[in-house]
């Protein structure tokens, strides 16, 4: 009985809690291009990050150089027509928001040759191909390299603080969602009980 019941809490485990990635964790550095209003010096290396919930389609968090964006913004992530650029932006747009401040965090992906075909912004984050896909600036022959970036600006266009990073890695994590960790904690946790009691 007690392998049976093992067994059939294994099967659980396999079938019911399969890892349904709904956060992607993405982590990127880069060396300053161009700033304006900042510390950041020409050439220094700052990172970025933002987590996106694919359930939502929208980030939970966004931030470059340390600084994030505040509560409030827009979320895309989408490929341009033809595939060769995947933009990922968080916003807060006076026009869109009604709002008198113009806050913008982009991570523009520039590829070496176009994406692959209906392939999404989103999915294309966890592709192990990924890195070696892109163009970067560190590429003799680079036209157009992989960028970051970050603007705040009064929607006038005045008091702006800025920076543009060229991009010089990235990386992607797919996160599980809570309720596969749960099955899995309960697997383990009925797995424990029967064999402390056999």
């Amino acid at each position: 009985m007690k392998m049976i019941v093992l067994a059939s809490l294994a099967l659980l485990a396999a079938t019911a809690a399969p890892v349904h990635a709904t956060l992607i964790d993405t982590k990127f550095t880069g060396t300053v291009a161009s700033q304006a209003g900042t510390s950041f010096a020409l050439g220094s290396t700052i990172s970025g990050e933002f987590l996106y919930d694919t359930g939502t389609n929208a980030y939970v968090f966004f931030t470059v150089g340390g600084v994030p964006i505040p509560g409030g913004f827009s979320s895309s992530a989408a490929l341009t027509p033809g595939g060769f650029s995947a933009i990922y932006k968080a916003q807060i747009s006076p026009v869109a928001q009604g709002g008198t401040v113009n806050r913008t965090f982009t991570l523009d992906l520039e590829a070496l040759n176009n994406f692959p075909t209906g392939v999404t912004a989103t999915a294309l984050l966890t592709n192990p191909a990924l890195p070696g896909a892109l163009d970067l600036a560190s590429n003799p022959a680079s036209q157009f390299p992989s960028t970051f970036s970050s603007l705040f600006a009064n929607a006038d266009g005045s008091n702006t603080v800025r920076v543009l990073a060229n991009l010089v890695t990235i990386n992607s994590t797919a996160v599980p969602e809570p309720a596969s960790l749960v099955l899995l904690g309960a697997f383990l946790a009925g797995a424990g009980a029967l064999r402390r009691r056999g």
